[in-house]
């Protein structure tokens, strides 16, 4: 059985591609994913969902979307545990309404382990056994989307109420403070009046300074130390 059917009607009104939502049971079937997405996906305009190239999709669907989706995005590198992401996931589930909105995950499950000994335990002998997994998180990452029939400003409130849990700052965003933040790191980029910048240093090799440096720093400019962003770094 698939998860998403495609509709036999030959109905013209909005897109070809509509999706045909399917028979339920129980309440609780009504607000999954499957069946929420079925009505937002058949009133997508023509233009957008029939596109042949993929470009043509996005720039078709994202004007529909934009007023529609609400994010969350990390300033600063950090971990979460079980205990982060049912935080986010009660928080959320209390807040919005289940018939009119949706939330989806940004950040994978659990994966990275990480090891501890037990109390009392002496040194050495190597590492401990695995103590619980995280999900590694860096700067700018968006951590969980929330979207529907709703404003900014109503989701506003419960989203800096997750942000002031996580163990590495985070803030509400909309697409278009996003869009801002982006143009804003951009114009930093191209208006710097300081020509001695990392990537220059480093480049030139400098004092011999990469013998210094790790794959990570001149991959990612040494805007990061250790799991904290250096967010006046250029």
């Amino acid at each position: 059985m698939s998860l998403l059917n495609q509709g036999t009607s030959d109905r013209t009104r909005g897109n070809g591609l509509k999706l045909r939502p399917g028979r339920v049971r129980l309440a609780l079937r009504k607000y999954f994913f499957a069946e929420g997405v079925v009505g937002r996906w058949n009133g997508l305009p023509r233009a957008g969902v029939e596109s042949p190239s993929l470009e043509g999709l996005k720039s078709g669907v994202d004007p529909a979307l934009r007023d529609l989706v609400e994010l969350r995005t990390a300033m600063g590198g950090g971990y979460l545990h079980w205990g982060h992401f049912e935080m986010i996931r009660l928080t959320i589930g209390r807040n919005m309404d289940p018939k009119t909105m949706f939330a989806i995950w940004r950040v994978p499950a659990p994966y990275k382990p990480v090891t501890r000994k037990s109390l009392g335990h002496r040194m050495g002998g190597g590492k401990g056994p695995i103590d619980h997994y995280v999900t590694a998180v860096k700067s700018g990452r968006l951590v969980v989307e929330v979207g529907g029939r709703c404003e900014f400003e109503e989701v506003k409130p419960f989203l800096k109420q997750v942000a002031m849990k996580l163990p590495f700052p985070a803030i509400p965003v909309s697409r278009q403070s996003l869009e801002q933040m982006r143009r804003e790191e951009e114009e930093k980029k191209l208006n710097n009046q300081n020509p001695w910048t990392f990537e220059r240093i480093v480049t030139a090799n400098m004092l011999g300074m990469r013998k210094y440096l790790s794959p990570y720093d001149l991959r990612l400019k040494g805007r990061y130390w250790g799991k904290f962003f250096l967010k006046h770094r250029i």
